[in-house]
């Protein structure tokens, strides 16, 4: 609000001044401060509409700087995220892949699960990309459990399956759900509980975190896309978005 009253006050003062010269002197009207303020005031109320643009410009810039700060950020942790000591990954090779998608999810997220079909088939048909999957749970309490599951589930090697079923069930998860799904995908619920107090496990729920924050995601699913020369973030889910980033990262 101050800069806009700043731009407003210097653009009617130099108005007035033009104004206000004589054509034999050309000396400036002096004005008072409130004499200033009163037709500010007054040209606002008139033109309400000055403030709501300038709040748009405003955030319209805000939101640029953001996106920005986002990719700069996903360009300096591009190895982190690619790796996946902490992660699972499915689709090219990482020697083979010209892209790289790197997805944040929660399993308690109904965009999330929207999304697993799509992410799916994209998998089973895009050849050069190579997708990685972070657990980000941070909508409810059950998702850290549901995400500390999720990673469990790789000693037994049923993580994409799992993944998928636990994505794939309607509503929202419960502890006993978690173990139902376990069971039906093929693993074993106690070794999945014994691994889910792991310390590898909490250690890639921490480094997730880390990522997350170094690059300012705060909702799921969000996803990164990184190749050489190109690194761009989508929050939420848009099937077409996604589609248009993979092509300009191939480029």
């Amino acid at each position: 609000m101050l800069n806009i009253s700043r731009l407003a006050v210097f653009g009617v003062f130099s108005s007035l001044t033009v104004a206000g010269c004589s054509a034999a002197e050309e000396t400036p009207v002096e004005m008072s401060r409130e004499a200033i303020e009163d037709i500010v005031r007054e040209y606002i109320l008139e033109n309400p509409e000055l403030i709501l643009e300038a709040v748009q410009k405003y955030a319209a810039a805000e939101e640029a700087a953001e996106e920005q700060a986002k990719r700069a950020a996903v360009a300096d942790l591009a190895d982190d995220l690619k790796d996946t000591t902490h992660a699972f990954a499915a689709g090219a090779p990482a020697d083979k892949a010209k892209v790289t998608i790197v997805e944040f999810s929660d399993f308690n997220c109904g965009y999330c699960k929207a999304a697993v079909t799509p992410v799916m088939e994209l998998i089973e048909k895009e050849k050069d990309v190579r997708f990685v999957f972070r657990e980000l749970p941070i909508l409810a309490p059950l998702s850290e459990e549901a995400a500390k599951a999720a990673l469990a589930a790789r000693s037994q090697d049923r993580y994409m399956d799992y993944h998928i079923a636990l994505l794939r069930a309607p509503g929202r998860l419960s502890s006993e759900r978690l173990y139902t799904i376990a069971e039906e995908t093929g693993l074993n619920p106690e070794k999945l509980k014994a691994d889910m107090k792991s310390a590898e496990v909490d250690t890639a729920l921490e480094d997730t975190f880390r990522l997350a924050r170094a690059i300012g995601l705060n909702s799921t699913p969000s996803f990164i896309v990184i190749a050489d020369g190109y690194a761009e973030v989508m929050a939420g889910w848009s099937e077409q978005r996604l589609q248009a980033m993979l092509a300009e990262a191939r480029k």
